[in-house]
């Protein structure tokens, strides 16, 4: 397994599926993990227990990244926890109604 050592990591969507596994993954390999959940809050403190007995800082934090406010508060708690940020994962979904290329959205279409 590669080693994430020392690193800080971001991911989105990481109180179920994909991100909860990648938050488990990253936690295993060595990296200090902030994810964020929304609803699903059980979820996200399971998660959080169980990538935590891989003996490095993992911390849910509740927050929508449709929001921008949410996504400053989620960069800013990870910032204040973890003290810098490496890696980021993207794993939230996002699906817009007009389909249209991302670089083209306004903030209320992402």
């Amino acid at each position: 397994m590669i080693s994430l050592a020392g690193k800080a990591a971001l991911i989105t969507g990481g109180s179920r599926g994909i991100g909860a596994a990648a938050v488990k993954l990253f936690a295993q390999a060595g990296a200090d993990v902030v994810f964020n959940y929304v609803k699903a809050k059980d979820a996200a403190l399971q998660v959080q227990q169980e990538a935590g007995k891989h003996g490095t800082r993992v911390e849910a934090f509740k927050a929508d990244v449709g929001k921008h406010a949410d996504n400053q508060k989620l960069v800013e708690h990870c910032l204040a926890r973890l003290g810098r940020l490496d890696i980021l994962v993207a794993n939230a979904g996002v699906w817009n109604l007009e389909d249209l290329p991302i670089e083209k959205m306004t903030e209320k279409q992402w």
